[in-house]
């Protein structure tokens, strides 16, 4: 994924403990609303949270499927269905009406049938 200016590769042990290190001063403020105010320390990142935020915010801005598979270098579409699919707009919407499709609609009732059962 990552490597040197003569194409090398980078260890991925030695880049992530690097990146950790680059965390260890980093500090956000307790309030996001008073950014001056009182600190606290970043909470650790994983370089693999990138990744995935990264994922997250192309879905979110309605980036193809298909192309955020093809970014992430996942082996098939449905990889990144399986993971990033409740992040897809209106899938879930959209898999409660096909499951009601399926269950059939009871036939509305008329003034006689209601009236014949009640004895009336």
């Amino acid at each position: 994924m990552f490597a040197r200016e003569d194409g090398t590769p980078i260890r991925p042990s030695w880049l992530t403990a690097r990146f950790l290190v680059l965390q260890e001063d980093v500090t956000v403020p307790v309030d996001a609303e008073k950014p001056e105010g009182p600190q606290r320390p970043l909470r650790r990142v994983r370089l693999h949270d990138l990744r995935h935020g990264t994922a997250s915010l192309m879905i979110a801005a309605g980036v193809d499927v298909a192309v955020v598979s093809k970014v992430l270098r996942h082996s098939t579409i449905k990889l990144t269905v399986d993971t990033y699919g409740h992040l897809l707009p209106g899938v879930g919407e959209a898999a409660a009406e096909q499951r009601a499709g399926m269950i059939p609609r009871a036939a509305p009732r008329t003034d006689c049938q209601s009236s014949a059962k009640h004895g009336a």
